[in-house]
């Protein structure tokens, strides 16, 4: 959603504002119109939105998204369970030649 110049992102009960520094004055009037219905916590530098950590740089105007905490969860996931939790046998599966019978096309 955009007004006045301000973006705003959010999703369930998170929300970001985006603005440039001349739009400061907007962004406070939004912020105090929604906490007039809302009951908002934070305020601090976005960190974090939707497990996408932000990272900036003031000083040369950049900004980084980062999704090593997902890529650190699945990497976790892969190291730590050496076997798949699945009803599957860890041995390699080959094409069958033979005819399935009606009881074992149902059997999973």
């Amino acid at each position: 959603m955009i007004k006045g110049g301000i973006l705003l992102f959010f999703y369930v009960d998170d929300i970001v504002l985006a603005y440039r520094k001349e739009d400061i004055a907007t962004a406070q009037l939004l912020v105090t119109q929604l906490q007039q219905k809302y009951r908002l916590t934070g305020g601090n530098d976005l960190q974090w939105f939707l497990g996408i950590e932000v990272i900036r740089d003031r000083s040369q105007g950049l900004i980084w998204l980062s999704q090593i905490a997902y890529l650190d969860k699945i990497v976790n996931l892969a190291t730590t369970s050496p076997t798949a939790k699945v009803p599957m046998g860890i041995v390699e599966l080959l094409p069958y030649d033979g005819k399935s019978e009606p009881w074992s096309t149902t059997a999973y």
